[in-house]
Protein backbone atom coordinates (compact mmCIF):
# COMPACT_ATOMS: atom_id res chain seq x y z
CA UNK A 1 0.00 0.00 0.00
CA UNK A 2 1.26 3.49 -0.82
CA UNK A 3 0.48 6.30 1.62
CA UNK A 4 0.52 10.08 1.16
CA UNK A 5 1.23 11.68 4.54
CA UNK A 6 1.27 15.45 5.15
CA UNK A 7 4.38 16.78 6.83
CA UNK A 8 4.01 18.04 10.37
CA UNK A 9 3.35 21.73 11.00
CA UNK A 10 2.51 22.55 7.40
CA UNK A 11 1.61 26.08 6.35
CA UNK A 12 -1.72 27.30 5.03
CA UNK A 13 -0.18 27.42 1.54
CA UNK A 14 0.87 23.77 1.88
CA UNK A 15 -2.61 22.80 3.05
CA UNK A 16 -4.02 24.46 -0.08
CA UNK A 17 -1.58 22.47 -2.25
CA UNK A 18 -2.57 19.25 -0.53
CA UNK A 19 -6.27 20.00 -0.95
CA UNK A 20 -5.70 20.21 -4.70
CA UNK A 21 -3.83 16.90 -4.66
CA UNK A 22 -6.08 14.84 -2.43
CA UNK A 23 -9.42 16.67 -2.11
CA UNK A 24 -9.55 16.31 1.67
CA UNK A 25 -10.90 19.10 3.83
CA UNK A 26 -8.66 21.58 5.60
CA UNK A 27 -9.46 20.06 8.98
CA UNK A 28 -8.72 16.52 7.72
CA UNK A 29 -5.35 17.64 6.37
CA UNK A 30 -4.46 19.52 9.56
CA UNK A 31 -5.42 16.54 11.72
CA UNK A 32 -3.49 14.13 9.48
CA UNK A 33 -0.47 16.44 9.66
CA UNK A 34 -0.59 16.60 13.45
CA UNK A 35 -1.06 12.84 13.82
CA UNK A 36 1.19 11.87 10.87
CA UNK A 37 -1.62 9.87 9.30
CA UNK A 38 -2.17 9.34 5.55
CA UNK A 39 -4.64 11.44 3.59
CA UNK A 40 -4.43 9.04 0.63
CA UNK A 41 -3.95 5.27 0.55
CA UNK A 42 -3.46 3.41 -2.72
CA UNK A 43 -3.26 -0.34 -3.16
CA UNK A 44 -1.53 -1.07 -6.50
CA UNK A 45 -3.43 -3.17 -9.04
CA UNK A 46 -6.84 -2.87 -7.43
CA UNK A 47 -10.09 -1.98 -9.18
CA UNK A 48 -9.16 1.72 -9.44
CA UNK A 49 -5.69 1.07 -10.84
CA UNK A 50 -6.23 2.99 -14.08
CA UNK A 51 -6.93 6.18 -12.12
CA UNK A 52 -4.53 5.38 -9.27
CA UNK A 53 -1.48 4.92 -11.50
CA UNK A 54 -2.04 8.31 -13.14
CA UNK A 55 -2.46 9.86 -9.68
CA UNK A 56 0.77 8.27 -8.43
CA UNK A 57 2.65 9.64 -11.44
CA UNK A 58 1.16 13.07 -10.69
CA UNK A 59 2.40 12.83 -7.09
CA UNK A 60 5.87 11.95 -8.30
CA UNK A 61 5.96 14.90 -10.72
CA UNK A 62 4.83 17.18 -7.87
CA UNK A 63 7.59 15.82 -5.60
CA UNK A 64 10.19 16.26 -8.33
CA UNK A 65 9.22 19.90 -9.00
CA UNK A 66 8.21 21.19 -5.57
CA UNK A 67 10.94 21.49 -3.01
CA UNK A 68 10.18 21.00 -0.26
CA UNK A 69 6.90 19.18 -0.85
CA UNK A 70 4.20 19.42 1.85
CA UNK A 71 3.90 15.64 2.02
CA UNK A 72 5.89 12.44 2.14
CA UNK A 73 5.25 9.10 0.49
CA UNK A 74 5.45 5.82 2.38
CA UNK A 75 4.92 2.19 1.41
CA UNK A 76 3.98 -0.76 3.57
CA UNK A 77 1.22 -3.01 4.83
CA UNK A 78 -0.11 -0.33 7.14
CA UNK A 79 0.67 3.31 7.93
CA UNK A 80 2.26 2.27 11.22
CA UNK A 81 4.95 0.09 9.65
CA UNK A 82 5.40 1.86 6.31
CA UNK A 83 8.80 2.79 4.91
CA UNK A 84 9.58 6.32 3.71
CA UNK A 85 10.15 6.61 -0.04
CA UNK A 86 12.47 9.38 -1.22
CA UNK A 87 11.48 10.88 -4.59
CA UNK A 88 14.11 8.71 -6.31
CA UNK A 89 12.96 5.53 -4.58
CA UNK A 90 9.31 6.44 -5.24
CA UNK A 91 10.08 6.85 -8.95
CA UNK A 92 11.89 3.49 -9.01
CA UNK A 93 8.87 1.90 -7.32
CA UNK A 94 6.60 3.36 -10.01
CA UNK A 95 8.90 1.99 -12.70
CA UNK A 96 8.65 -1.44 -11.05
CA UNK A 97 4.86 -1.20 -10.95
CA UNK A 98 4.81 -0.31 -14.65
CA UNK A 99 7.04 -3.29 -15.44
CA UNK A 100 4.70 -5.59 -13.51
CA UNK A 101 1.72 -4.12 -15.33
CA UNK A 102 3.34 -4.67 -18.74
CA UNK A 103 4.32 -8.23 -17.82
CA UNK A 104 0.71 -8.96 -16.82
CA UNK A 105 -0.53 -7.53 -20.11
CA UNK A 106 2.02 -9.62 -22.03
CA UNK A 107 1.01 -12.81 -20.19
CA UNK A 108 -2.70 -12.20 -20.83
CA UNK A 109 -2.04 -11.62 -24.53
CA UNK A 110 -0.07 -14.86 -24.72
CA UNK A 111 -2.65 -16.87 -22.78
CA UNK A 112 -5.55 -15.51 -24.83
CA UNK A 113 -3.73 -16.22 -28.10
CA UNK A 114 -3.62 -12.55 -29.16
CA UNK A 115 0.11 -12.96 -29.73
CA UNK A 116 2.20 -16.06 -30.34
CA UNK A 117 5.48 -14.72 -29.06
CA UNK A 118 6.32 -12.19 -26.35
CA UNK A 119 8.28 -10.20 -28.98
CA UNK A 120 4.93 -9.36 -30.64
CA UNK A 121 3.63 -7.67 -27.51
CA UNK A 122 2.36 -4.10 -27.71
CA UNK A 123 1.38 -2.30 -24.46
CA UNK A 124 -2.38 -1.91 -23.98
CA UNK A 125 -2.01 1.69 -22.88
CA UNK A 126 0.32 4.65 -23.04
CA UNK A 127 3.17 4.86 -20.61
CA UNK A 128 1.84 6.72 -17.59
CA UNK A 129 5.22 7.69 -16.13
Amino acid sequence: MIFLVPKQSISVRDIAKLRKLCGNSISEIKQASEQRKPVVEIEPFTSNWDADKVYLAKLYRFLAKQAPAPFEVFEGDSPDNAEFLSPEVFYNRLVSLREIELEQQRQIDLEMGYINDSEEFQPHDQDWL
